[in-house]
């Protein structure tokens, strides 16, 4: 076995081979190994798209924004002095346990070593002496020796664990998701939300800042940058107190204070910290609506992070939320956290005038356990529903435990989170009526959340409409209608450093086939901290495409200096080196991208045919074999699975 320690704190164990993407030869499955440009830019169907949306006032001003303070943070614990017992019920709530590390699952203790079979590669789940994590894709060839192997460990769990637990691992200064979770409520480990069998991702699916803002507590992003953290790398992993209450310095001074001079409390002062219960319908809400809102698109506003909300904002103030609705299937399935726009369609919340919201059930400190649920959520329902009581038979009132949800907010399945149920928020009289299902359409009917588009300049709105449309389209493996850049062109003359828009407009011609347009928009991003990366790996695409080499050599540069264990960079370079006569650096870079990714034959190939050209015949014969090896494997296991599929079908 062959060692290789990638530029990081973490040792990847690799044997005898390595892979992955690039074009490399003339002609070499470019479609396979240029991944789509930039938020999904994949091959769609023709068909175009149909929307419906609502237009507001007309302005062409970039609205100020000030980000706010991110000092005055004080950690949940020093509110534990005064607030003891809510500190002490918090700490059982699944948001007190957010983020842990990897180790404290205590997983060993839970589960043996564990293998998930993919097509032509497998996962296994394993653990050393101390508990901490590993996990390791392998392949192996008929006679079960090891082709090759690649074990990372874990360095975060993120969830509470009582439906699952998503894990992480950082490398230089990024974060990145494991292919593998665990479902507790099945107990067994597979695969990742929106991961498939033998993913390409693999270990290199990306966390975001998005992720982290409603994951964990208190992040530590680095300053003007996208997606890239400090250390340590949490001012406080889990959600706190602060979250939901906002910070909380001035609070402890301003009573810290008080308890000094008595005077304090008449001198006209008062006490800033934020209580939730006391603000207005929509900041109330917005507490929790800040992660508990998922929808078609979260649409950050021109010079907005996803760490700048503070409790007592208005989401809106945040971010522009566009959804497409309520969205349980025919089947009775539904999208995991869509919980608000649930609640906003059932009958409670339109005949409350607004004012149900996510604490008139909830209580965000506490969780009620497993024996008192049933009573707990009846007395929320009787709150409103006393004067006309159950109308269903006692018999199965008992059967139910007299509950109020197990009846008209039923659990059911995530159409996007294998392994999982959650509650429909819809509250229905009926729930497995027609009515709990959304009308199904060929049209695109995008709503602004709150009418927030009333709120908005009529280029903002539209900004946000093209971002949501772009988002929605590529999932459902639709085209960009050509009216497309009309909906942005207002934000640019609005915004002219708004790295959304300079993207979205570079990502539409790349998809067009416009590669001229497509740079020049790129071009233009790459200046900005939160473009800079995504725009040098489109721009490295189109120049490599376009046999541009020394300027698709710069961009493979700097995009290594910023991720060095992105393995299609390196692949990526290798070939631009050899087109530039450097045949042996190429080499260099295509053996550092198979040893940062085992998986790709292509890469392999090309280092097969540069070691012939450049007579390493010894390495040649030793990568000429394990390649088909490689081939034979994946040929023969291929085979297997449709013959098995065909078996299973008759």
């Amino acid at each position: 076995m062959e060692n290789v320690d990638p530029p990081t704190h973490r040792r990847l164990s690799v044997p005898n081979s390595r892979a992955r993407s690039t074009r490399m030869v003339a002609g070499f499955l470019v479609a396979v190994l240029l991944p789509a440009v930039l938020m999904g830019c994949g091959e769609r169907s023709n068909s175009e798209a149909v929307v419906e949306q609502t237009t507001s006032p007309v302005s062409q001003t970039a609205l100020p924004w000030t980000p706010p303070s991110s000092s005055g943070y004080v950690g949940s614990k020093a509110c534990s002095v005064c607030h003891s017992q809510i500190w002490d019920t918090f700490q059982n709530h699944p948001m007190a346990n957010s983020v842990r590390t990897a180790s404290e699952t205590r997983l060993n203790q839970a589960t043996k070593d564990t293998r998930i079979e993919g097509i032509s590669r497998f996962y296994e789940v394993n653990f050393d002496p101390h508990g901490n994590v590993f996990h390791q894709e392998k392949m192996t060839d008929s006679s079960g020796e090891v082709l090759f192997e690649q074990s990372v460990e874990m360095d975060y769990a993120v969830g509470s664990g009582r439906r699952a637990f998503a894990f992480l691992y950082e490398q230089s200064g990024l974060l990145f998701q494991s292919p593998l979770n665990w479902y507790s409520e099945t107990k067994e480990w597979d695969l990742s939300p929106g991961y498939v069998k033998d993913d390409p991702r693999r270990f290199r699916r990306r966390i975001t800042d998005e992720c982290l803002a409603c994951h964990a507590g208190r992040v530590n992003p680095i300053e003007r940058s996208l997606n890239r953290y400090g250390t340590p790398l949490f001012h406080e992993a889990s959600i706190g107190c602060e979250n939901g209450h906002g910070p909380g310095r001035d609070h402890v001074d301003f009573h810290e204070s008080a308890s000094l001079n008595k005077g304090l409390l008449d001198s006209g002062k008062t006490d800033t910290m934020i209580n939730p219960g006391r603000l207005p319908h929509a900041e109330r809400e917005s507490v929790c609506n800040q992660c508990h809102l998922q929808a078609t698109a979260r649409v950050l506003r021109p010079g907005r992070s996803h760490f700048d909300f503070r409790p007592g904002m208005n989401i809106e103030e945040i971010w522009t939320v566009v959804d497409a609705g309520v969205d349980v299937s025919s089947d009775g399935q539904t999208r995991a956290v869509n919980h608000v726009q649930q609640m906003r369609a059932s009958r409670c919340y339109q005949e409350s005038n607004g004012e149900l919201g996510c604490t008139s059930c909830h209580n965000p400190h506490s969780v009620p356990s497993a024996t008192e649920k049933n009573t707990y959520y009846r007395t929320r329902c009787m709150a409103c529903h006393q004067a006309d009581g159950c109308s269903e038979q006692p018999e199965e009132r008992v059967r139910q435990g007299d509950s109020c949800i197990a009846c008209h907010m039923p659990f059911r399945s995530s159409s996007n989170v294998s392994h999982v149920t959650q509650t429909d928020h819809q509250i229905l009289r009926r729930p497995n009526s027609n009515n709990s299902v959304s009308p199904q359409t060929n049209d695109i009917k995008l709503d602004f959340f709150d009418s927030s588009n009333d709120r908005l300049p009529d280029w903002e709105s539209k900004r946000a409409l093209a971002t949501a449309l772009w988002f929605y389209l590529d999932r459902k493996g639709l085209p960009a209608p050509a009216t497309f850049p009309g909906l942005l062109q207002p934000a640019a003359v609005a915004v002219s450093n708004d790295a959304n828009t300079l993207t979205l407009l570079a990502a539409f011609y790349r998809e067009k086939g416009q590669n001229s347009k497509a740079i020049d928009y790129f071009e233009k991003a790459r200046s900005l901290p939160d473009a800079e990366e995504s725009s040098l790996n489109g721009l490295l695409t189109l120049y490599y495409l376009s046999s541009r080499w020394q300027d698709a050599l710069s961009c493979a540069d700097r995009l290594i200096e910023l991720d060095p264990g992105e393995a299609r960079f390196h692949s990526l370079r290798a070939d631009t080196l050899k087109q530039l006569g450097r045949i042996d650096e190429g080499i260099e870079s295509a053996k550092r991208s198979l040893e940062l990714d085992p998986t790709v034959v292509p890469v392999r190939d090309w280092l097969v045919k540069a070691l012939l050209k450049t007579s390493q015949t010894d390495e040649y014969e030793l990568q000429l074999k394990l390649l088909q090896r490689i081939m034979e494997t994946e040929k023969h296991r291929a085979d297997t699975n449709r013959a098995s599929l065909k078996a299973g079908q008759q």
